[in-house]
């Protein structure tokens, strides 16, 4: 069942985030975990963000949404700022079901468009090809592929 964030999901979800950036590499993999628990606080109530669960006896995926109005065009956009899907979970169904909710209230809202990019490097920057290639193949089937990311460490 995909619904809504709400606050009985926070351990949940904090749980989920860490396997998620585990995932994405050690150069993303690194969380600290009261900014994530404030930053899931803080999507519960800013206008313009919502965080869909898929909860099947418990929490098997998530998606992090935001729609904002583009300051080039002018035209409202959406973006998926973060979806995960526990391994055991991912048959297709769940993930597409989630990204199929937020393109709905990306349409409640009048956005023209929505993006979903895939980031995931190691400690070194050295790109997580198989984070990226997971998620290029799910991302492939319901949009159309259109840039790139790039990193380069500054620090």
């Amino acid at each position: 069942m995909i619904r809504p964030f709400n606050a009985k999901d926070f351990d949940d979800i904090i749980d989920l985030a860490k396997q998620y950036a585990k995932e994405a590499g050690t150069g993303i993999g690194s969380l600290d975990e009261q900014k994530l628990y404030q930053l899931l606080r803080d999507l519960n109530i800013k206008p313009g963000y919502q965080l869909f669960v898929n909860e099947n006896k418990k929490i098997t995926g998530f998606v992090v949404c935001q729609a904002t109005k583009n300051p080039w065009n002018g035209r409202n956009e959406g973006n998926i700022i973060f979806q995960y899907v526990v391994p055991e979970y991912r048959n297709g169904f769940t993930a597409k079901s989630l990204l199929q909710r937020a393109e709905s209230w990306f349409r409640e809202l009048d956005c023209e468009y929505f993006i979903a990019n895939v980031r995931g490097w190691q400690q070194d920057y050295t790109t997580n090809e198989n984070f990226i290639n997971n998620g290029h193949q799910f991302y492939q089937q319901m949009m159309k592929h259109c840039g790139y990311c790039y990193v380069k460490e500054i620090l």
